[in-house]
């Protein structure tokens, strides 16, 4: 089980990981780092933890004093960790600089390659293309040094590293949440995508967008005016993926103010539900910020809302649906010549091969969003104090007898117990 989204890794936590999840190969893909000591605090801390870690030998590189290497010296990293004997791959950090060479990867073999592809900001465009191209399963989740580099260990936001070493364990199968924006009771099962904003909106109407149909998108974004991610947002309901979707989850999203503009998040969540009837559920712990969960990126899921309290229930094996070559039609509407972008199977029969239907219409109203909360996303609010559901999708909810009072909590995570 978590930990309080207050508490921090202070002393070694006891993690049992299993020989499969200890090892992890570290790659820079997008941006350099300019102070490498932030490398030697998160590699020590998470080699503390039970973490064996290997960095890649340019991890450390620096080119037009922006990326780490030139595109070719980034792509073979990816190469090189396909090949490695460490199971996970992850990310040292964000930045930008993965759209330049998203042409160049074969990703039918980084797939085969079997490994757990960890990363988040600027890694959203390798969730999405690996998505798009072969319908794999990868991981968002923290990064290196964005998110175990603590002067102090003990700033380690400790639910981020239980919840690391839980989804790469392949024990992690179970997350709640509080949250606003959906009437108790709304359930959705489908395709668990998406990540950070400005990438999710860069490769529309690209072969690298995923046409997911009957999914639940979530997303995060930092550093942006209110008015630019609505625009953001706006983009993607001119184009139909909102409407497409069962459920928008809303991730951390810390934002500054433009001078002169009072123009909140909160406003713009409350404009778009006016806009789609697809439920914009806010409270997910996860992007730039200190408790960030680790989420299988094209796996098939299920959600529910329980009064104030969200849940999120994760396939044993966190495999992804199976995926069809597309249409043709661009994820943003009339069908784009060449686009061999991934359509999800049927929400209803994960393993069939059938293009999922529009699922906005008939039950739309009854799907509505309530009237959003008074806290804006990505604000550290706590769990609701409310009794959890007993079952969803079949698994239990309720935790297990010894663990903490969740009452305290911005989020808890653990396993179901059927």
């Amino acid at each position: 089980m978590p930990s309080p989204a207050s508490s921090s890794a202070a002393s070694p936590l006891q993690l049992d990981l299993p020989p499969h999840a200890r090892d992890i190969y570290v790659i820079s893909p997008s941006g350099s780092i300019a102070d490498r000591s932030r490398v030697q605090r998160a590699r020590k801390f998470l080699q503390r933890h039970g973490f064996r870690l290997t960095l890649d030998p340019k991890a450390l590189a620096t080119y037009q004093q922006r990326f780490a290497g030139d595109d070719e010296t980034r792509l073979e990293a990816f190469n090189r960790a396909a090949a490695s004997a460490a199971p996970v791959v992850m990310a040292s950090r964000g930045g930008y600089g993965l759209t330049r060479y998203l042409e160049r990867f074969d990703f039918e073999a980084l797939a085969a390659s079997g490994k757990k592809w960890l990363g988040f900001s600027d890694f959203t465009a390798f969730h999405l293309a690996m998505l798009a191209k072969t319908g794999a399963t990868t991981w968002a989740g923290p990064a290196l040094v964005s998110h175990f580099d603590a002067q102090n260990p003990a700033d380690v936001d400790a639910t981020t590293l239980e919840t690391l070493a839980d989804a790469l364990s392949d024990r992690l199968e179970l997350v709640g949440f509080r949250c606003d924006g959906a009437p108790s009771g709304f359930e959705a099962e489908g395709v668990l995508w998406g990540g950070n904003l400005s990438l999710v909106c860069s490769l529309l109407g690209s072969t690298y967008f995923p046409r997911v149909d009957g999914g639940i998108l979530f997303i995060e974004e930092v550093n942006e005016h209110p008015y630019r991610v609505e625009r953001m947002m706006t983009q993607l309901l001119h184009t139909g993926v909102l409407d497409r979707q069962r459920a928008i989850v809303l991730g951390h999203f810390t934002w500054k103010q433009a001078e002169g503009d009072r123009y909140t998040m909160k406003r713009v969540w409350q404009w778009l539900r006016t806009q789609t009837s697809t439920p914009i559920i806010t409270g997910l712990p996860f992007g730039h910020e200190a408790t960030t969960l680790t989420l299988p990126h094209g796996a098939f899921v299920g959600l529910a809302v329980d009064r104030r309290t969200c849940y999120l229930v994760l396939p044993h094996g966190h495999g992804a649906a199976p995926v069809t070559p597309d249409d043709g039609a661009g994820a943003d509407g009339p069908p784009a010549s060449g686009n061999t972008g991934a359509k999800l199977p049927e929400a209803d029969n994960p393993r069939s091969g059938s293009p999922v239907p529009d699922r906005v219409g008939a039950n739309a109203a009854a799907q509505r969003a309530t009237e959003p909360g008074e806290k804006d996303p990505g604000h550290q609010n706590t769990a609701s104090t409310e009794t959890a559901p007993r079952t969803l999708f079949g698994a239990s909810l309720v935790p297990e007898a010894n663990s903490p009072s969740h009452q305290s909590w911005q989020c808890w995570c653990g396993q179901t117990h059927d």
